[in-house]
């Protein structure tokens, strides 16, 4: 369960499971061969994995 957000090139996904959107990270920079930022929510316990770049 999760929340996130979908631009024309970014993807940003918030997840409470941090080993989760580690593993998400990790296929994420797989499949797109993109930069990616995985990193705690502030004021929240949930994480965050951002893929930027076309």
């Amino acid at each position: 369960m999760g929340d996130g957000h979908l631009a024309n090139y970014f993807i940003n996904i918030i997840d409470s499971s941090k080993e989760h959107t580690k593993n998400l990270t990790k296929l994420l920079e797989e499949l797109f061969h993109s930069r990616t930022e995985f990193f705690a929510q502030q004021n929240a316990n949930a994480w965050n994995v951002n893929l930027l770049g076309k």
